[in-house]
């Protein structure tokens, strides 16, 4: 695209080579003019240039015409973004495609609409009206009554959709769309053949060995047989007529056939979405027995649309509907009324009006469903609801189902959980580690499990449990229900305490008043929480607490041993490391650094992140001195000796564990003679150890 748009950019003519992948046609004198007309940094991408002779020029024009026409295509760039056209007409240079309007003639934006409607207006997707264009007093004249296309604001619309040239290099031919995306050209009867085909094709992925089909052609035409197998990429299958021989039939001479208790999906049409069970086949029309609808149709006006007054005593007015009357079409709105004067802001009342007198659109921003992302939601997210019966509502994500496309809604307003259609809300704001990381590094409290009653210090949130560091245990992670800060009584990630967890906390911090002279106290309500939840009394230690807290899992690497506080005594010696390239883009390759001492964990740069270890160095640069880091333990490897007189800890074999010193080292072989203890000083005790069995450390004292 790039390439072909550049020579077009010099005057040089280009088209893509129909069916041949990287390769451009371009109309030059020389294969010199094409190379100096070429992007500089492209010259060497241009591998080969092939002269065609004149007969052939002709046919490359035709071939590139005939690919385009009447096929689906996508729009690359502009206000159509990403949306399917039919091309109906094409030319060398731009091609007429037949798009669902975006805005149509009587969703003319107003300049006193809000953001939000100018917004929502491009974003309306459905087929143009020429009897609501002239109720809104716009000119439509009938070019062909018969195959219903009409002429309004200078614009053609073909039975709804859309004609508008675009130039070649603005859209691109796809092969199979999905039949969502031409829903509404189905609806508008263009090409039904096409329509046809395209719903087959898009068919054919969801055959499977043993169903059963019908051949519409060939010398076996009009017989039933049975798949064996599908082959998509050449698009033919193996099918077996009941006997041992089985034949190569094209997937489109295949007709599938349904027969009772077939379990199936309706892809296109006024059912599209549907899933139910075949009870009755008769001909070409089957019956079905409805199990629920896989898709929701949201396109009916709901609370929450957005209603702009088109005509009546509220002529201009835009708002929220509140309410509509099933029966007799009327609906409440919240509008907006502008004073008499200009300077008088608006002020928000409730009208009633009916639906003949408004035109609806949807809230924009709303979460839609894309290939590549999905729904785009996760747990955490906070979703505003803009349609349906619980419109205006916040909340933060408990819990999705995206089988169903529902998620459950905890209300910021008054706790309760709603459970909502995906479609039916927007996002107001995403997850963040960040909203909790204010909080790393202060004291909490364990309030569970093995370690309750135990001050800890926040070293790290995920999601659904935190690491915290206490003595003895720099990386201990705990389910983030089992802590509480050390003055607000409410767990990590925002999740409040029930009121007797609340209660029965602020007791362990406030001293009670001695009640033993006075009347008795009434017992305190019973709590079916506090009854059935062990974890309740955040002070009490029960057999419940009693069990271990799993280790976070993360890449130790080679060095995993470091993380074992039985391994050796670190406290006493540092370990130095090798720096791989991925730690510092490669700064530190040539550098060894050395561990923190006492606490590996714990050094100049603070506490470790999990999986990282604490190291420092001496800075290239002269008046910095130490320089501390916190290096993932994947980017170290053990160091290995220089020189006789050092000390190393023995990673493997008899002496696993042990700090012993050097008495030789042999660089070539990369091998070290080592005492197995100070007090033997005789080399007929001296043992050989590889460079992968040993670590270079420097006693700390």
């Amino acid at each position: 695209m790039f390439m072909r748009k550049y020579f077009q950019q010099r005057g040089l003519q280009s088209w893509d080579v129909p069916r041949i992948p990287h390769k451009i046609y371009v109309e030059a004198t020389s294969p010199h003019d094409i190379r100096c007309n070429a992007p500089p940094s492209w010259t060497s991408a241009i591998r080969d240039i092939t002269l065609l002779p004149d007969e052939e020029h002709a046919w490359f024009r035709k071939a590139d015409i005939s690919m385009r026409l009447h096929s689906w295509v996508r729009v690359r760039r502009g206000l159509y973004r990403n949306d399917i056209g039919y091309v109906l007409a094409c030319n060398q240079t731009s091609s007429d495609l037949l798009l669902v309007p975006r805005q149509r003639p009587y969703d003319d934006i107003d300049e006193h609409d809000v953001p939000e409607v100018k917004a929502q207006k491009r974003r309306e997707r459905k087929l143009f009206d020429p009897t609501v264009a002239k109720n809104a007093a716009h000119s439509v004249l009938p070019f062909n009554t018969c195959a219903s296309i009409f002429r309004c604001n200078d614009v053609f619309y073909h039975r709804g959709l859309m004609r508008r040239t675009f130039p070649n290099d603005a859209f691109e031919v796809i092969g199979l769309p999905h039949p969502d995306d031409i829903a509404l050209h189905a609806e508008a009867q263009v090409d039904p053949d096409l329509i046809h085909r395209t719903y087959l094709s898009f068919s054919y992925q969801f055959w499977k060995e043993g169903d059963l089909v019908r051949i519409r052609v060939g010398s076996f035409e009009g017989e039933r047989a049975t798949i064996v197998a599908v082959t998509l990429d050449e698009g033919s299958a193996k099918v077996s007529l009941g006997d041992s021989s089985v034949y190569d039939v094209p997937l489109a001479d295949l007709c599938r056939l349904f027969r009772g208790g077939d379990t199936v999906k309706v892809l296109a049409g006024v059912h599209r979405g549907y899933l139910g069970t075949v009870i009755a086949v008769a001909e070409d029309t089957v019956t079905l027995l409805l199990d629920k609808t896989m898709e929701v149709d949201f396109d009916d006006v709901m609370p929450g649309d957005i209603a702009s007054v088109v005509t009546g005593q509220y002529h201009g007015s835009i708002g929220l509907i509140d309410w509509i009357s099933a029966t007799d079409g009327w609906m409440g709105i919240v509008a907006r009324i502008k004073g008499h004067d200009e300077d008088d802001t608006a002020d928000e009342t409730a009208l009633i009006v009916h639906s003949a007198e408004v035109v609806i659109s949807k809230p924009s921003q709303t979460l839609t469903y894309s290939r590549e992302k999905g729904y785009n939601v996760t747990i955490g997210d906070t979703l505003h609801i803009v349609r349906g019966e619980h419109h205006g509502l916040t909340g933060v994500v408990r819990t999705i189902d995206l089988a169903k496309a529902k998620v459950e809604l905890v209300s910021d307003s008054n706790g309760h959980v709603v459970n909502i259609p995906i479609p039916l809300c927007m996002k107001v704001a995403e997850f963040s580690p960040a909203q909790v990381t204010r909080s790393i590094g202060l004291d909490i409290w364990i309030v569970g499990g093995d370690k309750k009653g135990f001050r800890a210090t926040l070293r790290g949130v995920n999601r659904k449990s935190c690491l915290v560091s206490i003595h003895g245990y720099p990386n201990l992670e705990v389910r983030k229900h089992q802590l509480c800060t050390e003055w607000v009584p409410i767990v990590v990630f925002h999740d409040q305490v029930n009121s007797p967890q609340l209660r029965h906390t602020v007791r362990s911090f406030v001293a009670q008043e001695d009640t033993s002279q006075g009347r008795t106290p009434s017992p305190e309500p019973s709590s079916s929480v506090l009854q059935n939840d062990s974890e309740g009394d955040g002070w009490k230690i029960t057999p419940e607490d009693f069990v271990q807290s799993s280790q976070p899992a993360f890449d130790k690497g080679s060095i995993s041993w470091l993380f074992n506080d039985t391994f050796c005594d670190f406290s006493r010696h540092y370990l130095s490391f090798n720096i791989s390239a991925a730690f510092g883009g490669g700064r530190f390759t040539r550098r060894i650094m050395r561990t923190a001492c006492p606490d590996r964990f714990c050094g100049g740069a603070g506490p470790a992140p999990p999986g990282c270890v604490s190291l420092s160095a001496t800075s290239n640069h002269s008046g910095r001195g130490i320089e501390h880091y916190n290096v993932p333990a994947r980017c170290l490897t053990p160091a290995s000796p220089t020189t006789k007189g050092q000390f190393v800890l023995v990673l493997r074999g008899d002496l696993k564990g042990r700090f012993c010193q050097v008495v030789r080292w042999v660089r070539k072989e990369k091998k070290a003679m080592v005492l197995p203890s100070v007090a033997s000083s005789s080399r007929d005790n001296c043992i050989t150890l590889s460079a992968e069995d040993v670590c270079l450390a420097t006693p700390s004292i």
